[in-house]
């Protein structure tokens, strides 16, 4: 949160088993922290620990990063009750693999077990390798019809900026968490102008582009970023509904307003990653 009240702005999200520098305590049961990637806020103390065995790479076997939209942390191998349920981009680590499944080292110096599938296995100090736009935006559509919630990176509640965000790391691109560092990142794509209409090409925008948009009650020369969109497919873009509600699948075309609204487009996977 941005400051240590419940009622404050959300300003991103952390997960079960992510590591965060400490600052200092707070009021209200908060605590001042950071992101390792440079975030600062304020979460619950009472969710935070100190025992930071279960992210020490070198004192475990495999690294495992949650590729599914959830995954489901047992107390036993088979036939256990659940332990915790984690989401896409969870960063866990396993001391025994079997067949199907992993025990994993949780927070506090407990175990638990996860099935292999939907996971990507790593060396403990391992990156995930860039793979082509489609893998990207295959996570990116697991969000569809997902519930709004602000800087939300999961299906429980999830934001554009926070399914870009988990997304694109598990299909080896690092990238901000914000809507604001991502409209940075990649390289810019500036689509060429029909020669009879003079409106935007759509076809130049590829799926897995990011489109970052103006507010459609903008003023003339407004070029203050109100939402972002990912291109899925030709003419279709995954973005905030209407209401605000949740992330909806929209159609466009050129000349609608959304073309007008653009201020940038983003690509951030290169065209020579791995098929």
């Amino acid at each position: 949160m941005k400051a240590p009240q419940p009622d404050s702005t959300r300003i991103a999200e952390v997960f079960y088993n992510e590591p965060v520098r400490y600052i200092s305590d707070s009021e209200n049961g908060y605590c001042k922290i950071q992101t390792m990637d440079g975030l600062i806020g304020y979460v619950k103390a009472a969710s935070l620990l100190d025992e930071m065995d279960s992210v020490e790479p070198d004192i475990h076997q495999y690294k495992l990063i949650v590729s599914d939209p959830s995954k489901n942390i047992m107390t036993h191998a088979s036939n256990g009750t659940l332990i915790q349920k984690v989401m896409m981009n969870t960063v866990l680590y396993a001391d025994i693999k079997r067949e199907g499944v992993y025990q994993v080292a949780l927070p506090g110096g407990d175990s638990g077990w996860i099935g292999s599938s939907g996971v990507i296995e790593l060396p403990t100090r391992g990156d995930t390798e860039e793979v082509s736009s489609r893998y990207f935006v295959s996570s990116v559509l697991t969000f569809v019809n997902a519930k709004y919630i602000e800087n939300g990176m999961s299906i429980d509640g999830a934001s554009v900026n926070g399914a870009v965000y988990v997304s694109a790391e598990i299909n080896g691109i690092e990238i901000p968490r914000t809507m604001e560092g991502q409209a940075e990142t990649g390289i810019e794509v500036v689509p060429d102008l029909d020669a009879v209409t003079g409106q935007i090409r759509i076809d130049q925008i590829l799926p897995g582009d990011i489109l970052f948009l103006s507010s459609p009650k903008k003023a003339p020369g407004d070029t203050q970023i109100y939402e972002m969109a990912v291109c899925t497919d030709t003419g279709t873009l995954f973005m905030l509904s209407p209401a605000r509600t949740t992330i909806r699948l929209r159609n466009f075309e050129s000349g609608d307003d959304i073309c007008e609204r653009i201020i940038t487009i983003r690509r951030i996977f290169s065209t020579t990653a791995t098929n």
